[in-house]
């Protein structure tokens, strides 16, 4: 699965290092007991959760059927303050899986948005609930 970065916000946030907010790829390049986090910076494990996200095809689970119009989804996360210069993703993530869990999601992103990865459209978008997870139907065009 290659990473997608909708812009990179990596070089304002420091380099070495390892405290909050500095650049990381492991949690042991991060300091003072903090992980690295999804979005490749280290937080305070208490400002990072693991979130499941789930969706449906048109009200259907997904499926090689119910996905054959769409095979790989694009998934972003964003921040609550729809700053999408923060916002990254993952691509391809196979739509007839159906489901998508992400480690160490620091708590500032909140909103999942989901795009056809061949076509770019738009096909759902939600929040990230207090049990951590989301459940999205998509619909395509």
């Amino acid at each position: 699965m290659r990473a997608l970065a909708i812009a990179v916000a990596l070089a304002a946030c420091g380099g070495n290092g390892g405290t909050s907010g500095a650049s990381c790829m492991q949690d042991g390049d991060c300091t003072d007991g903090a992980v690295c986090a999804a979005n490749d910076l280290c937080e305070s494990p208490d400002q990072v959760r693991n979130v499941r996200i789930q969706w449906t095809i048109s009200g259907q689970a997904a499926s090689t059927t119910s996905c054959a119009s769409i095979p790989n989804l694009d998934l972003y996360f964003v921040p609550s303050d729809g700053d999408t210069s923060q916002a990254f993703g993952y691509a391809p993530v196979p739509c007839a899986e159906g489901v998508f869990t992400e480690l160490k999601l620091p708590n500032l992103f909140t909103e999942v948005q989901m795009l056809d990865d061949s076509s770019q459209a738009f096909l759902g978008q939600g929040t990230i609930d207090s049990s951590d997870s989301l459940t999205v139907d998509l619909t395509p065009g």
